[in-house]
């Protein structure tokens, strides 16, 4: 993880405040801190707790966002830019084409309008990481130590502690099932909700991550940073070895890569060295697009439609991964989420602010 004593310096430059975006940065990308200096120093000014978007250069209504500036050389396509907060978006998630939350600085806002303004969530500080919903109403919002749960689509949130205090992403299943991945100890299982944990998943020394995927109760696999895929086949009881030194490499803290399976044969993996696809379960992978980068978030809304994002692109597959094209390119600013309502909307946010939407 990042150093404790500069990560503890530049909180007290700058008031104390834990902005999210610099910590998920510093947390994938130590090198790059000059970067990561510059997008926490352009986070620090506060959204007011309800703001209209921004996309035409000026504010609108009563906020006092910073005017939203468009970059000519971004290649947008199909995607549109409707809003821009002026502090870093960690993730966005919307459960209908015009009901979504996402993370702004420290704090859960909702959307009702497609993504043009936002509602900050009253009691929701703490510093997320990114969401996962396993519906239109159980969503789970995850930090290093903490997971707040909606029971009912976002309206409201309630906070549940976590044994442990480097957790990096989660994973549910059902409303009631779950695990989180920490980097320092290994994977941990709820059935009831987020009130009790426990570690199904021992770590070894020198993995930098674990990036879960379940395709139901019982079956489920684990890819860890140092190249090994685990599989388990009675809902994490006991685990499996199927894959060795898939792809290795020895960056300094974890990056934020992704496994999904679209059955129990085909799946992907997005890292910093790029997509892998299996087309046998995990036994033998193969590269399907060569580019990679800090953040790696692949959703495939329909079995043969997907998108892989990776830093400043998003790519696109209508072939179940044989080919891809680009979707969108930004030209200096990085994504940091994306997920999808269905197979023509969806959303993406950005390190500097932005929220972009896939239309038809």
């Amino acid at each position: 993880m990042a150093d404790t004593t500069l990560l503890n310096v530049v909180r007290l430059n700058f008031n104390n405040r834990k902005i999210t975006t610099i910590i998920k940065f510093m947390k994938n990308h130590y090198t790059c801190f000059p970067l990561f200096l510059l997008v926490f120093i352009i986070s620090c000014s506060k959204p007011a707790d309800r703001v209209a978007g921004n996309t035409s250069g000026s504010s609108t209504q009563t906020d006092s966002l910073p005017p939203y500036v468009e970059n000519k050389n971004d290649s947008l396509f199909s995607w549109k830019h409707v809003f821009f907060s002026g502090e870093g978006i960690l993730d966005v998630w919307f459960t209908s084409v015009s009901k979504g939350v996402s993370i702004i600085g420290p704090n859960i806002y909702q959307s009702s309008d497609s993504g043009r303004s936002w509602l900050k969530l009253p009691g929701t500080f703490s510093s997320g990481l990114s969401f996962f919903f396993v519906d239109s109403q159980y969503g789970f919002e995850q930090n290093y130590t903490q997971i707040q749960l909606t029971k009912d689509g976002g309206n409201t949130w309630s906070l549940k502690s976590l044994p442990t205090t480097k957790a990096l992403n989660v994973f549910f299943e059902s409303p009631s099932t779950g695990y989180y991945c920490d980097v320092d100890s290994g994977v941990y299982k709820t059935v009831d909700t987020c009130n009790t944990w426990s570690r199904v998943f021992q770590l070894n020394e020198d993995t930098t991550g674990l990036y879960p995927f379940f395709l139901n109760a019982n079956t489920g696999f684990i890819f860890t940073g140092d190249g090994n895929l685990y599989k388990t086949q009675d809902g994490a009881a006991t685990w499996q070895q199927i894959g060795k030194n898939i792809v290795t490499s020895n960056p300094p803290y974890p990056r934020w890569n992704t496994l999904l399976f679209t059955t129990d044969l085909t799946g992907y993996y997005g890292n910093e060295k790029g997509l892998l696809k299996t087309i046998d379960g995990g036994a033998s992978w193969q590269l399907a697009n060569p580019n990679g980068g800090t953040v790696n978030i692949i959703r495939f809304p329909t079995p043969d439609t997907g998108y892989y994002l990776c830093d400043k692109v998003i790519y696109k597959t209508s072939d179940a991964g044989k080919t891809w094209s680009t979707s969108c390119k930004l030209a200096v600013d990085n994504f940091l989420g994306m997920n999808f309502v269905n197979a023509t909307n969806g959303y993406a946010c950005t390190a500097n602010g932005s929220i972009y939407r896939l239309t038809p």
